[in-house]
């Protein structure tokens, strides 16, 4: 059978589309392929970001940890130097006035249950 011309210029129009889905096709699974690579891209960058942000709050709660231990230490040491102080004068009482101290507590006892 012989084609016409215008059955020849629908089979070439036909062939034509046929290549243009295929080629549409082909780009369409590049798009993807590049999509999901740049996906992939962006997550791990986004994992990289995420560890140095951790990384360096840890630092930053580090240093101020450490500062707040400073200024702490700093502020306690004169008040344990004047418990020391006061544990010594304490330890250094004379057996007398220890002796005082004791009875004037026994006597409040005393006082305090006598009244009962």
């Amino acid at each position: 059978m012989l084609l016409k011309g215008g059955d020849i210029l629908a089979k070439e129009a036909i062939i034509k589309i046929e290549e243009a889905e295929k080629i549409a096709e082909e780009n369409v699974e590049k798009a993807f392929s590049i999509s999901n690579d740049l996906l992939k891209n962006a997550e791990a960058e986004a994992e990289k970001v995420y560890d140095l942000i951790i990384e360096e709050t840890k630092k930053k709660v580090h240093f101020i940890s450490d500062e707040a231990t400073k200024e702490g230490k700093m502020q306690a040491e004169p008040i344990l130097i004047a418990c020391e102080k006061e544990v010594i004068d304490i330890n250094n009482i004379s057996q007398d006035k220890f002796e005082l101290a004791v009875n004037m507590v026994i006597e409040r006892i005393v006082k305090f249950n006598g009244n009962s």
